[in-house]
């Protein structure tokens, strides 16, 4: 910024000016002084009167400008120095005390200006912060209290009364504190084979490796089977003993290999354990062979218990 008096500590030269000018330089030194304590400090003009600068609150700061500088190489006895410095590329603000430790209090990060908060601040104020419910510090770190064997993480730390926190239908309190109640979040079971196998009875047969033990919590199960057949045949899905769907197919030819498919959707199971099963037999004179070995392929029987609300 410019100044509208010089501050020039050489001039006048001695006997250079006539004596009676002395009063203009006196005038102009106070208002130079005045001008440059004015960056940070506060100058009300002409008050209480003209030319005056008497106020109560003249000289206090309106701002602290500090310029950038590296971290002084010594610091007095009983002083501290606050000072600008770059810290990652940009102007923060630091301290050093009397044993030359520097503390960066604020730093630019992420675009904005912050307190430069460290795991040692916390450390150091551990005391301040630890409280008989939530908080403890060990090995020099705060963490969470250890809960108690009802509870895993102590219910201070959700609310009074953890009851509060859960809704009745989709979280409960167990033994490891709050969670999610079991069926909510759905379960997924499966078998597959990879063997050969065919069927020559002509009757309903289990097909094996396509069988699953299922224990729901009441809901809605997803059924899919697939699997390569040649010859034709007819497949059926079971729940707990019960056909449920079924699909019948024909090869164009006898050598046709057909990818055969069949999904259910059971609703409103009653919680309880069930198995669901493929079965199939043949429908000409001809045996439904699955030759999952020779073919590379395998057959697979998915159950899906959907996410659900378990009251």
């Amino acid at each position: 910024m410019a100044f509208g008096d010089t501050l020039n500590t050489d001039t006048p030269a001695e006997y250079a000016e006539r004596p009676s000018l002395g009063n203009d330089r006196i005038r102009e030194m106070k208002r130079a002084l005045q001008e440059r304590l004015d960056v940070d400090h506060y100058f009300p003009a002409d008050t209480p009167g003209a030319g005056q600068v008497d106020d109560a609150d003249t000289g206090e700061h309106r701002q602290l400008t500090l310029r950038e500088r590296a971290v002084p190489a010594a610091v007095g006895e009983n002083k501290a120095v606050m000072f600008a410095s770059e810290i990652g590329g940009k102007v923060g603000v630091s301290i050093v005390d009397e044993d030359e430790l520097v503390k960066d209090v604020t730093i630019q990060t992420g675009g904005v200006h912050v307190l430069n908060l460290e795991g040692k601040d916390f450390t150091a104020a551990a005391a301040a912060i630890t409280d008989d419910l939530t908080i403890d510090v060990s090995g020099g770190k705060l963490q969470l209290k250890s809960g108690d064997a009802a509870n895993g993480v102590q219910a201070g730390h959700l609310k009074t009364g953890a009851g509060d926190f859960v809704d009745g239908e989709t979280l409960a309190i167990g033994g490891s504190g709050v969670q999610v109640k079991t069926g909510v979040l759905g379960q997924a079971l499966q078998d597959s084979g990879t063997s050969n196998i065919s069927e020559a009875t002509g009757a309903w047969a289990d097909m094996a490796d396509m069988d699953v033990d299922i224990t729901t919590t009441g809901g809605d199960l997803l059924i899919v089977a697939s699997f390569p057949c040649q010859h034709g045949g007819a497949a059926q899905l079971l729940v707990g003993g019960v056909a449920k769907t079924g699909t019948t197919w024909a090869p164009a030819t006898t050598d046709d290999k057909v990818p055969v498919s069949v999904q259910w959707l059971e609703t409103g199971l009653a919680a309880d354990t069930y198995t669901v099963k493929v079965q199939w037999k043949k429908l000409t004179s001809y045996n439904p062979l699955c030759s999952c070995t020779t073919w590379g392929t395998k057959r697979v029987l998915t159950v899906v218990e959907l996410p659900h609300a378990v009251s």
